[in-house]
């Protein structure tokens, strides 16, 4: 399996019959600037870590492999041979991504790129809208039911980025190294209202949902002063968990998702109020480049992982290779949870 060196950003099982799901929702009002959010405090108890798989590399295009899939110029997506040899490679990701799941105790899994990534860095990355896969890389529709239903027969949850905006029109098919002829075409937009938000959010989850059965969604490029619109996706989708990327460190996050983290980039800073106002509230923290990491603040990742897994985040790590860090995220969970890993009780939080 050839490792992938991506730029872009960034596994472990519990028996998944002694885990909790979501459930027991209770009502909370919060304040977020100048508009009242009304919300329903959710309930994750599988505080396990989260796998992170990224499919595609940006320096990586090929004519024939347009969507960059697994860093593989060798790659001929326009051949029924090149499919076949498309599908034997991503399976055997899957597998050894599941490996690695398993390893770390993992609850499930989120493919970041599940429509590849097409376009040059900075212009076009995620684009986080499964609906469009059938048209802009068919060659892995073809294919992700069954690459999927992998990790489901494993035990695993599965997930994937959704993105909040929408994409500018474009024709279709799209021409070769379209992003380079019209600029346009190669940005998002974000939603002119809150309405629009939701309902372009939810309808994308909605279809990730009933297409894979996905119930773990990173929202890519949210507007972080808009809580509430990640409050109400939340609702139509109570068990499901949802890893906003800004927060701006607004605690009202808490109530209805998984704020993210990045070690490598932005805290998303908690403090114990805070905790006691949110209970059951917790991070996601994405472990990027850690080397970088503990070179800039002068500490160890495990000293940095440890108090927050003790307070109840989930911590989320590639899986589709051997990362060396995957040793610190079984040891951090270990020491934490010992053999009982990991169902959470907030009565056990430590401060």
């Amino acid at each position: 399996m050839q490792r992938l060196k991506l730029l872009t950003f960034l596994l472990p099982i519990c028996f998944l019959a002694a885990c909790s799901q979501p459930s027991n929702f209770a009502e909370a009002r919060s304040q977020s600037g100048s508009t009242k959010v009304a919300a329903r405090t959710f309930t994750w108890n599988d505080r396990r870590a989260i796998g992170t798989i990224f499919l595609g590399n940006s320096p990586a295009y090929a004519p024939n492999n347009p969507r960059k899939w697994l860093n593989s110029k060798d790659l001929n997506l326009f051949t029924p041979a090149g499919k076949t040899e498309f599908r034997k490679r991503m399976m055997g990701l899957a597998a050894y991504s599941i490996h690695h799941l398993r390893q770390i105790n993992a609850q499930g899994v989120i493919v970041f790129d599940v429509e590849g990534i097409e376009a040059a860095d900075g212009a076009y990355t995620w684009v986080g809208d499964p609906r469009l896969l059938e048209e802009r890389a068919p060659e892995m529709d073809e294919i992700a039911d069954e690459f999927f239903q992998k990790f489901k027969d494993a035990g695993l949850r599965v997930g994937v980025t959704i993105r909040s905006q929408f994409m500018y029109p474009y024709q279709t098919p799209l021409p070769p190294r379209w992003w380079e002829k019209d600029k346009n075409i190669a940005h998002y937009w974000s939603y002119k209202t809150k309405e629009d938000a939701v309902k372009g959010i939810s309808e994308k989850i909605a279809y990730a949902r009933k297409r894979w059965g996905a119930t773990l969604f990173y929202i890519d490029s949210n507007n972080d002063k808009w809580s509430d619109v990640i409050a109400k996706v939340q609702q139509q989708f109570p068990d499901s968990l949802i890893i906003p990327e800004h927060t701006n460190n607004n605690p009202d996050y808490l109530a209805f998702s998984a704020p993210l983290e990045r070690v490598d980039a932005w805290k998303y800073d908690v403090n114990r109020e805070h905790r006691e106002q949110h209970p059951q509230g917790f991070k996601a923290v994405l472990i990027r480049d850690p080397k970088q990491f503990e070179q800039k603040y002068r500490i160890s990742l495990y000293d940095y992982l440890l108090p927050k897994v003790q307070v109840g985040d989930v911590l989320m790590i590639n899986v589709w290779y051997p990362e060396p860090y995957q040793q610190v995220v079984q040891k951090v969970y270990r020491d934490v949870y010992g053999d009982r890993c990991c169902t959470w009780n907030p009565k056990n939080r430590r401060s």
